[in-house]
């Protein structure tokens, strides 16, 4: 597990053994395929890195463009890990207060299938404040960045997770090939999730199973981690994993 410095979320890569599995990566326009964007100071070495380690490189061309941010323009690449994970890495010019190292955050993001049925979730039923971007945009060097062909579109929706400065954006994709829902078991190689905690597991639970969300944890139900700490898996509608943690009352008193 590594903590993502400046960020407030952690990153967790997890090998499941005994189990049956199923890896499989997904393509960018698949509706549920996530990514990870990592913000560095130098993409020199990055790139130096994936020529190194012959990584899959989604960027038409295979080299890194400059796309235009509201910050200016950045310097960016997307790449698979080993085992197809989506990943972005973009430089972010430091600020007096960034952390040493060439890695200075990362944030989140997921192409979904319907960006308004996906807020429903996010913003009404886990209660996260992302925002649509009324404006559909078509850069090309956007684009290009995610291999996407000429002439695709896509709306953002995007927002801070709460209790943290990582921004987590839904993008709703057009003009793309057809893409495939991309949804994993959690033992799965190439799986992805969030795990994020809640003030009321107990009431929420309920509430997400009354509109229809998935629950993939056994028998629907929550797992005890401690006397006082629960946690369920569901899914959301594009097939995400999400891992909800909170705490319960504490026993009485004997």
């Amino acid at each position: 597990m590594l903590r993502w410095p400046g960020r407030g979320m952690n990153f967790e890569l997890t090998e499941f053994t005994g189990v049956p599995r199923t890896p499989a990566q997904p393509q960018v326009f698949d509706p549920g395929a996530p990514f990870l964007s990592v913000q560095v100071r130098d993409l020199a070495p990055v790139v130096a890195a994936l020529e190194k380690s012959k990584a899959a490189i989604i960027t038409t061309g295979g080299k890194p463009v400059r796309i235009n941010t509201p910050e200016g323009g950045r310097d960016a690449i997307m790449f698979r890990d080993p085992d197809g994970y989506i990943v972005e890495a973009i430089v972010q010019p430091p600020q007096p207060d960034t952390p040493d190292g060439n890695v200075l955050g990362a944030n989140i993001g997921m192409v979904v299938a319907d960006l308004d049925e996906s807020l429903k979730f996010w913003n009404g039923q886990l209660g996260f404040g992302l925002a649509a971007d009324p404006n559909v945009m078509n850069d090309p060097a956007t684009l290009a960045l995610a291999g996407l062909p000429a002439g695709s579109s896509f709306r953002v929706a995007a927002g801070l997770v709460p209790g943290s400065t990582v921004q987590f954006a839904l993008y709703d994709l057009s003009g793309t090939p057809a893409g495939k829902p991309f949804s994993l078991r959690v033992p799965d190689p190439g799986a992805s999730g969030m795990a994020i905690r809640v003030a009321d597991i107990e009431k929420l639970l309920p509430k997400l199973k009354a509109a229809g969300v998935r629950v993939i944890s056994k028998d629907g139900a929550l797992v005890p981690w401690s006397d006082t700490v629960r946690n369920v898996f569901v899914k959301d509608p594009n097939g995400l994993n999400i891992e909800i943690v909170g705490n319960i009352a504490a026993p009485a008193a004997k």
